[in-house]
């Protein structure tokens, strides 16, 4: 398990959720599973398109939706709540990495969560 970003070595997880990681971001983080949830979905889909290409040319965000249906990250991620749950852990990796977590706050708690779990969120 990996417990700092700074500390990785090798190939190392961390547990995350992703209803956990929609909610820390104020995004709605229910009723986009199933065939119903398909305009939840491509609600969460802009919004993770927006912070994956903020601060890059060419952004993806300006694509048409036909372009969002048929990209092989976006098109899935539309098309199943699972695939959407994917992109949405790799969002709280990339939280992770930049330390932007929440971190156990005391020393019991460290113990705690390395005998336990630490399921890692992004801090406001």
């Amino acid at each position: 398990m990996a417990w700092h970003p700074d500390e990785i070595k090798g190939v190392q997880a961390i547990e995350v959720y992703p209803a956990a990681t929609l909610h820390t971001r104020e995004w709605k983080s229910d009723g986009y599973k199933g065939e119903k949830g398909k305009d939840d979905r491509r609600d969460l889909v802009e919004k993770l398109r927006t912070v994956v290409s903020s601060g890059r040319e060419n952004s993806a965000v300006d694509a048409d939706d036909d372009t969002v249906d048929n990209d092989p990250v976006w098109g899935p991620a539309l098309q199943t709540a699972d695939a959407l749950d994917a992109v949405v852990c790799c969002l709280a990796a990339a939280d992770f990495l930049a330390g932007s977590v929440v971190e156990p706050q005391t020393e019991r708690a460290w113990g705690l969560a390395r005998k336990e779990g630490w399921i890692w969120v992004r801090g406001k």
